[in-house]
């Protein structure tokens, strides 16, 4: 297979370079249990809409990018990540908020996807 890295085969011309591939990916539960991943190696549970996604393998620096979505109910989350205490080379903090009409607060939805990118 030798020839794939850098062959121009995709629409980005450019197949396995490190910037477009993501290092690590994780799907989980309300229970904090995982349910599908890449690269992470555990969840720590601090409480209701607050966990700890802990890498396998260190990323180079803290210059990455998490993006976060949310899956459940009719409530719209909103991901905040970081909390900079809890943020390294090999780990990153989810905080789950929800909004409805008149109130809102922590909660921990049915799915969170998380796809992490960078060095």
């Amino acid at each position: 297979m030798s020839g794939i890295i850098g062959t121009s085969h995709s629409k980005s011309k450019v197949i396995g370079r490190s910037q477009d591939t993501a290092k690590a990916w994780v799907q989980f539960n309300a229970s904090k249990a995982i349910q599908g991943s890449y690269n992470i190696s555990s969840i720590d549970d601090y409480g209701t809409g607050n966990a700890d996604v802990n890498l396998t393998t260190a990323m180079a620096n803290t210059n990455y990018v998490v993006n976060i979505t949310y899956g459940g109910t009719e409530d719209a989350y909103v991901a905040i990540s970081t909390n900079g205490s809890n943020f390294s080379t090999t780990q990153f903090n989810v905080w789950s908020r929800y909004m409805t009409t008149g109130s809102g607060g922590s909660r921990n939805p049915v799915r969170v996807m998380c796809t992490v990118f960078g060095d």
